[in-house]
Parts: structure tokens; C-alpha cells; sequence
């Protein structure tokens, strides 16, 4: 059966991958369902081809078109807020005062409404600090 692989094959095969893509969030195949149909056009054209040079042609293509989409269509978003949605990265930067003593390197701090745990050299509460990072929901901070 694998030796009768013609250009319906190529073209079967493409339409299923871009049947999937515009139900699921599979986006890269897309690019598959591309590389099968342009194997599907050079079967079409060349009918005689031996089934693994087809299956190496829809290697190569699928290759092809995946490091294409992944250089240049492969955009990241670009915006004017890089940190919208990671809050501790608003705070780097800022002064605040301890709420409690850092013992060990670990205290807290008041910011805005809410606490934060914090990492820093051990101080009395009351020391300003500054954000220096951030590591998950741990603000890092120095001494001022």
C-alpha cells in the first residue's frame, strides 16, 4: 500500500492538517499541511517517483517551511508594557520600607495593598530597601 503513495496522498494528507489547525491550536502544522501540498504538486508532476523520495521531499519541505515560520512569522507581541502581566517586575526599581525584620535573608514588605516576601541582607523593620529583581513572587532587594 505504501509503495501506491501518489500526489491524492500528498494532498489528503495536507488538507488534514489544515483541517486540524482551523479546529485546534496545532499552528504548526500549517506549515506541514504546506510541505504536503507542495510534495503533493512535484508527485503530480513526476507520477513516477518512488514513495520514499516523495517521503523525503516532505521531510525536507516540512523542515523548510517550519524554520521559515519559526525566523520570520514567529513574531512576538510588541508592546509599550513588557511587564503587564508580571507584577513584582513594576516594583524593581522602587524604595520601600521593611514591615518586619529580615532574618536570614527573608522578610516582608508592604507594597501598595498586599505583602510581598522578600530576599535581602537582615535589617530591622523600618529599613528602606530597594528592588533590585524579582524571582517568581520573591522580590530581591538590596540595602540602601
Amino acid at each position: 500500500m505504501i509503495e501506491t503513495i501518489h500526489y491524492g496522498w500528498w494532498f489528503g494528507l495536507a488538507f488534514l492538517m489544515l483541517a486540524i489547525v482551523a479546529i485546534s491550536a496545532f499552528d504548526f502544522l500549517l506549515w506541514l499541511g504546506i510541505a504536503g501540498v507542495i510534495t503533493g504538486i512535484i508527485s503530480l508532476v513526476w507520477p513516477d517517483m518512488d514513495w520514499k523520495i516523495q517521503l523525503a521531499y516532505f521531510s525536507v519541505f516540512s523542515l523548510i517551511t517550519l524554520i521559515l515560520w519559526w525566523k520570520f512569522w514567529r513574531n512576538p507581541v510588541v508592546t509599550d508594557k513588557p511587564n503587564l502581566n508580571q507584577r513584582g517586575a513594576h516594583y524593581v526599581g522602587r524604595l520601600f520600607t521593611t514591615h518586619e525584620a529580615i532574618v536570614n535573608g527573608v522578610g516582608k514588605i508592604h507594597v501598595d495593598d498586599t505583602m510581598w516576601k522578600v530576599r535581602c541582607d537582615d535589617c530591622e523593620a523600618g529599613t528602606k530597601i530597594k528592588v533590585v529583581g524579582v524571582e517568581g513572587t520573591i522580590l530581591l532587594a538590596e540595602l540602601t
